[in-house]
């Protein structure tokens, strides 16, 4: 599943038997079925299970857990999976990726000073290290959630429930 996980979500409308109907980020999976990318079979059946609830009786299926094998990731992904009806034969399909877990506590605290925009010099003396292990860490940060953008950090930051303003987004490196 080819997808720049630094905007943090995917989205697409699947038909009958999941098959993607509209994926405008990715065209080239339309006429696939998305349980493709599922890592392993409890994520496949469970995502079945909550596909098929949705897409029969219109019945919203939020927060379901998936792992997936993604494009440009040596290891699955953890995600949140979103099922909303759209059309009278489609579902929405929307996966977050889901930063829960993936980090140390020092690493988290970093996190939670890069989504309230601060300066590496403020987060380093705040902190009691060194501008360069700031610099190491934001990038094994980044690393480990696999985003490339201080914008990644930024939304993982938000995903985490950790402070974060919208309007950093607009210029990010």
């Amino acid at each position: 599943m080819p997808y720049n996980w630094d905007r943090g979500r995917i989205a697409f409308l699947a038909g009958e038997g999941g098959v993607i109907v509209i994926n405008l980020r990715d065209r080239e999976s339309e006429g696939r079925c998305f349980l493709e990318w599922c890592a392993d079979d409890v994520t496949r059946e469970r995502l079945i299970a909550c596909y098929a609830e949705c897409f029969t009786f219109r019945k919203e299926q939020l927060g379901i857990e998936a792992l997936a094998n993604l494009k440009d990731h040596d290891e699955p992904v953890k995600l949140l999976v979103n099922f909303r009806p759209w059309r009278e034969r489609e579902v929405q399909v929307e996966a977050f990726r889901d930063f829960r877990g993936l980090l140390s506590e020092r690493e988290e605290e970093l996190l939670t000073w890069i989504g309230n925009d601060i300066s590496d010099d403020t987060i380093a003396e705040a902190m009691g290290i060194t501008i360069r292990t700031v610099q190491g860490m934001r990038s094994d940060i980044k690393k480990k959630l696999g985003v490339t953008q201080t914008a990644g950090l930024i939304l993982a930051a938000d995903r985490l429930g950790w402070g974060f303003r919208r309007e950093q987004l607009e210029g990010c490196d």
